[in-house]
């Protein structure tokens, strides 16, 4: 039997180079207490009014909304669909929510007798979900933290 020449892979013969760190230079300015105290204070303002400004679109974005539901009268639309337009992109948290959907279903219907608020709440938790588009903290309860800055929204 002849003999077995070893299999040349491609790169296995060069020598590998050695992965050096970059040195980061020193800051050559450094800002006093005061100059961070402003710089944070800046920054917590133009963060309260991206908040507000979301806030607002909501709240815009929602009155059309409950102003197609006050349109619909009393349609044949099933009462699904109403809670589905009543809690689209509410920022209230669920047991407010009922109450405030209760409150315009009973309204709507006329009579109690066929809505209830565990029937609400039901399809509430059913149709739709809290979603957080701000930053929460570790223990929120998702279904009933109102913290300002999570900017929670009801999406369907």
């Amino acid at each position: 039997m002849g003999e077995v020449e070893p299999m040349i892979i491609d790169g296995a013969d060069q020598k590998k180079k050695t992965l050096k760190r970059k040195r980061v230079e020193p800051c050559l300015y450094t800002p006093s207490s005061e100059e961070k105290q402003a710089k944070i204070k800046a920054f917590s303002d133009e963060i309260n009014s991206l908040v507000r400004f979301c806030k607002d679109l909501l709240l815009e974005s929602r009155g059309a909304l409950l102003d197609s539901v006050e349109k619909a009268g009393n349609s044949s639309s099933s009462l699904n669909s109403v809670i589905a337009c009543l809690m689209e992109e509410s920022v209230l948290p669920l047991s407010k929510l009922v109450d405030e959907i209760f409150e315009k279903v009973k309204g709507r219907t006329g009579d109690v007798d066929g809505v209830s608020k565990a029937s609400v709440k039901s399809a509430v938790l059913i149709i739709g979900q809290r979603l957080c588009y701000g930053v929460t903290t570790v223990d929120a309860d998702i279904l009933e933290d109102d913290a300002e800055c999570a900017l929670w929204c009801w999406e369907v």
